[in-house]
C-alpha cells in the first residue's frame, strides 16, 4: 500500500522517535523541553540520533515530522 519512498521516510521517522522517546522516558520525570534540558540530555539525544549537533537533531526532527505529516494527510485524511 506504501511505495518505498513512502516506506522509508515512515521508517526513518519511526526509528528516529523510538530512539528519542526511549532516553527521555528514562532519563525525565517530566516532558522533553529542550530549554531546560540538562546538557546531557541533549548530548545523549545528539548521539542517539547520529547527529552533530543538538541543533542539527532538532532541525532533522522537524524535517521528519513535517514529511510523516504531509504523508498522513496525503494518504490517510
Amino acid at each position: 500500500a506504501l511505495s518505498a519512498a513512502h516506506f522509508d521516510a515512515l521508517t526513518s521517522a519511526g526509528r528516529l522517535l523510538h530512539q528519542l522517546s526511549q532516553i527521555t522516558r528514562l532519563c525525565l520525570d517530566e516532558p522533553f523541553d529542550p530549554g531546560k534540558a540538562p546538557a546531557g540530555i541533549k548530548a545523549m539525544l545528539t548521539k542517539a540520533a547520529g547527529e552533530e549537533s543538538f541543533a542539527a537533531l532538532d532541525a532533522r526532527l522537524s524535517r521528519e515530522m513535517s514529511i510523516v505529516d504531509d504523508l498522513f494527510g496525503r494518504l490517510i485524511v
